[in-house]
């Protein structure tokens, strides 16, 4: 069974609550993200501060001069590293969270978001339908050896490409078968 953490963000950008929010801003901002995690000097998550946590900042211009832990949200959800995918499946269902702070005793260890799942099934299906086709292949009396030339790139895997038997294709016409943790802050 394969778990969150074979499919998570390893490398996360985080701040510390004792920064400025202006820094957590850049930070945001320069990395395309909608929120960062707040952690501690130990990587203990703390909260989370996002771009709607710092709207205050279009009325009040102090808020940028403020600290993160002024405007972090500290009652998240998070998933745990060894949570199952169809743990984690169930929660982004159940939630309109995008993306869940990964944890190891309290310890943030990654980020995992709904597009890693689906790529990681993705990816996973279609080594699956590779393997099968190799084995089939196999069957059909190459042993495991695939022709170079009949082979098709696709999303990074390579499938064999199969030459219908007209005899065979039309016996079969009504069968169908159906993806290191960074710490950024001012006090580094």
């Amino acid at each position: 069974m394969f778990a969150t953490k074979e499919i998570m963000t390893h490398e996360v950008v985080s701040i510390d609550p004792d920064d400025r929010v202006e820094h957590a801003i850049n930070l945001m901002l320069d990395h395309g993200l909608n929120g960062l995690p707040v952690v501690d000097s130990a990587d203990q998550l703390l909260g989370v501060i996002t771009a709607f946590d710092v709207m205050d900042m279009v009325s009040d211009i102090r808020t940028e001069k403020n600290k993160v832990y002024h405007y972090m949200t500290r009652d998240l959800e998070t998933v745990e590293a060894n949570a199952s995918i169809f743990e984690l499946s169930e929660k982004f269902r159940g939630h309109s969270i995008r993306c869940y702070p990964v944890v190891e005793k309290g310890r943030l260890v990654g980020i995992v978001g709904r597009r890693d799942l689906i790529r990681f099934v993705r990816d996973l299906r279609s080594k699956a339908q590779e393997d099968h086709l190799v084995a089939e292949e196999s069957r059909k009396g190459k042993r495991g050896k695939v022709d170079q030339e009949s082979l098709i790139h696709t999303g990074g895997h390579h499938f064999p490409q199969r030459q219908p038997n007209t005899s065979q294709h039309n016996s079969e016409r009504g069968k169908r078968q159906r993806g290191s943790h960074t710490r950024t802050s001012e006090h580094a």
